[in-house]
């Protein structure tokens, strides 16, 4: 099953492609592919520690 999350209804096309171009530009960049195991440890850090940013969670969990 394919899911397509990209915001094409709320934003125009091209503005998902020069976004996604610098994101691919920028130095020592790491792509992190979670599974559930990793977001429901994600959500006990954010409980425990009181992380505010998800992305930082997620990075953490991955640890």
């Amino acid at each position: 099953m394919k899911y397509n999350y990209v915001f094409s209804d709320y934003v125009p096309i091209h503005t998902i492609i020069i976004n996604e171009a610098k994101i691919a530009t920028i130095k020592h960049i790491k792509f992190i592919k979670p599974d559930s195991m990793i977001y429901l440890t994600t959500l006990n850090i954010i409980d425990v520690y009181g992380f505010s940013s998800i992305f930082d969670a997620i990075y953490a969990a991955q640890l």
